[in-house]
């Protein structure tokens, strides 16, 4: 329940620099969804994260538009450069507008899942985890993201089939791969198989693009900080939510965009 943030940001200490709070690298976007990594990236932040990088695939180099200035835009032509790229983060986020047509993200996703590194994966991430994800069932520290429909093609399944059981393939989920599960809906579910949550405190209004892009930088933004898989989880999801029902407040749930979260996050923060 909401009280659930109480005490869970202590005030900092005065001789506190940006390292303290969690080093995010976002590796995402593609032709047309090159905005999905920037609200994850700047969602970290506004979660209290020290530093937030955005990693693109070169060739969407003349489609980089970065209208956020604390945060930083790198890229890569290829898996060889990404080592140095994660060298010094927290926790790194994969998928956010990445797309599925790039075979390159197999490879830097196997990379990823080969290291220790806490991990988020969200959206078309998600389609690639999919495919090596039996590689590597043992590691910890991964969280997945998923609405419904994700959830479905990871299982070879139909929406509908998800829908009537949402609870026991989420906990299946988590507990064959080793991973924490956020399955998005009007209840969102949180599992790592041994304890199970619900959150019913979201609105219509986060039915427009990039909510779920926001949910994802908060959630990383907390596992970077060292919160535990599960709690990172928790509190990502109850954070995004009241700063939905602080948007809704003042947009109105027809109005309200992703942006809309991001400016309500430090007021959610603030008052826990």
């Amino acid at each position: 329940n909401k009280s659930y943030l109480k005490n869970k940001f202590p005030k900092r200490k005065k001789n506190s620099y940006k390292y303290n709070f969690g080093n995010v690298l976002t590796i995402g976007g593609s032709k047309g969804i090159m905005g999905a990594p920037l609200l994850t990236a700047m969602a970290a932040l506004r979660s209290g994260s020290g530093l937030s990088t955005v990693t693109y695939n070169q060739k969407y180099i003349n489609h980089i538009h970065n209208p956020y200035p604390v945060i930083m835009v790198d890229t890569f032509d290829g898996l060889e450069e990404i080592p140095n790229q994660v060298r010094g983060k927290s926790v790194v986020v994969f998928g956010p507008g990445l797309g599925k047509n790039d075979s390159v993200n197999i490879d830097i996703l196997s990379y990823l899942l080969s290291l220790e590194i806490p991990l988020v994966v969200d959206a078309d991430g998600i389609f690639y985890l999919k495919q090596v994800i039996k590689e590597y069932s043992e590691r910890e520290n991964i969280i997945i993201t998923p609405h419904y429909n994700e959830m479905a093609t990871f299982l070879d399944l139909e929406v509908q089939d998800v829908k009537y059981e949402p609870v026991l393939l989420a906990k299946n989920i988590a507990h064959k791969y080793n991973l924490t599960v956020v399955l998005k809906g009007t209840c969102t579910i949180i599992t790592n198989e041994e304890d199970t949550y619900y959150s019913i405190y979201g609105n219509p209004g986060l039915a427009t693009a990039g909510t779920g892009d926001v949910l994802t930088g908060v959630i990383a933004s907390l596992l970077g900080r060292g919160f535990t898989p599960i709690e990172s989880a928790k509190l990502g999801v109850l954070i995004h939510s009241k700063a939905a029902e602080l948007a809704a407040g003042k947009m109105g749930e027809e109005s309200m965009i992703a942006t809309d979260l991001i400016k309500n996050l430090s007021r959610v923060i603030k008052n826990a």
